[in-house]
């Protein structure tokens, strides 16, 4: 019997720009680790990685220190006959116990263009070739705007070991296409990323502002390509103008995509810059090195808006009251139908002034919007998390790695 287990983590990444990509990988880490904390066996992470590869490391978690090997995902049309991609990944795969599909938490779908889905599909068909369990962790599942890709994505998810939805939008369209299947809706595992708890930055008032370089530049296609109503630059500075009309307040531009080439279409950190120029007394918050950096600078700050929906999360499992802005029905999925926080703005169906002005209606609520969070955490966040390390394992009996 062997005295290790092998756990692969597909469509992840521990070097990803995109510190939500890092932060679910983290998470799922720190999951299956706290799942498995009794099994006296050797276990080993391998993340399958479409960014850089990262060199052999370790992460350590409840005192256990665990082996993370990342592969460089590469990815070509003349797959079965790429060398790299057998060396890399195929081999790789082989030699997992059970593999978790993270899709970059929202990937899941066809939102961003069909590429990226079927990447994800292929992947799971090889590796259901190879007879591996695969389980998706909790993402968003959908929307499948195209009938094939909607056709395709329900054959992966029925031969899947297990399913996750993170949010109840996943689980009904899951209840519709897949009544057999058994399905447990798991809040997004970024909520239970660990972080570095300090003082409040300073004594003034500090607004956190999360500025998308993705939506700033109209999308991939910089065509408004999300459908928003808003005028999203403009509201940008309504916003900053508003907050820095107020007494004792300090707004702080925090980036959580951080690309290497400035000025790439997903790059937070040019977007806060290019809004810097116009405003003196905004602080440009240093690009995060981590999620866990990240989520810990969030945590100091006394309000939070901002499109990046993994920055939202940060602040919200902080304890910061937060505006989510949505682009997509991820965000409603998740804060509002599976959390019950109806705070969020709809840039898709709410102008500029509409925002503006629920922004404006939130800040000057927000201790009530603090004491909702902390009820929430107590009432579903800390019973989510037990439940989803409870079917984890089983997860695992069922694929006979226990």
């Amino acid at each position: 019997m062997k005295n290790n287990i092998i756990v692969g983590i597909n469509n992840a990444s521990l070097t990803s720009p995109n510190l939500g990509v890092q932060a679910l990988t983290y998470s799922v880490i720190m999951f299956v680790a706290e799942s498995l904390k009794d099994i006296d066996k050797e276990i080993e992470f391998y993340i399958f990685d479409s960014y850089k590869e990262l060199k052999e490391d370790s992460l350590t978690f409840n005192g256990k220190t665990f082996n993370i090997k990342s592969f460089r995902f590469t990815f070509s049309k003349k797959i079965i006959f790429d060398k790299l991609f057998k060396k890399n990944i195929l081999n790789n795969w082989k030699k997992c116990d059970v593999i978790l599909d993270l899709s970059g938490g929202d990937s899941w779908s066809d939102i961003y263009g069909k590429k990226r889905f079927y990447v994800s599909f292929i992947s799971m068909l090889i590796i259901f070739k190879l007879k591996k369990p695969l389980i998706l962790t909790p993402q968003t599942i959908g929307p499948f705007d195209n009938w094939l890709v909607r056709k395709f994505a329900n054959y992966a998810m029925k031969k899947a070991l297990k399913v996750y939805p993170r949010d109840q939008k996943s689980a009904n369209y899951l209840k519709e296409y897949l009544i057999k299947n058994d399905h447990s809706v798991i809040p997004d595992m970024a909520l239970f990323m660990p972080y570095n708890q300090s003082e409040k930055l300073e004594d003034e008032i500090s607004i956190g502002l999360n500025v998308s370089g993705l939506l700033f530049h109209g999308g991939y296609t910089k065509n408004n390509q999300f459908g928003l109503v808003v005028e999203y630059q403009k509201l940008m500075t309504l916003i900053i103008d508003y907050f820095e009309s107020l007494v004792n307040v300090k707004i702080h531009l925090i980036s959580h995509v951080i690309e290497e080439n400035s000025g790439n279409v997903e790059d937070d950190v040019w977007a806060a810059n290019e809004i810097k120029k116009k405003y003196n007394k905004l602080i440009v918050a240093k690009p995060f090195k981590t999620p866990i950096e990240a989520k810990s600078y969030i945590s100091k700050l006394d309000f939070f808006m901002g499109a990046r929906m993994h920055s939202t999360i940060a602040a919200f499992s902080t304890g910061v009251p937060v505006v989510p802005m949505a682009y997509s029905r991820k965000f409603s999925g998740l804060f509002e139908d599976t959390l019950g926080y109806n705070h969020v703005v709809d840039l898709k169906k709410m102008n500029n002034n509409e925002c503006l002005a629920t922004i404006k209606e939130h800040y000057h609520n927000r201790t009530i919007l603090k004491e909702k969070i902390v009820k929430i955490k107590t009432q579903k966040l800390d019973i989510s998390k037990h439940q989803f390390l409870k079917e984890l394992k089983k997860d695992f009996i069922k694929a006979s790695i226990l």
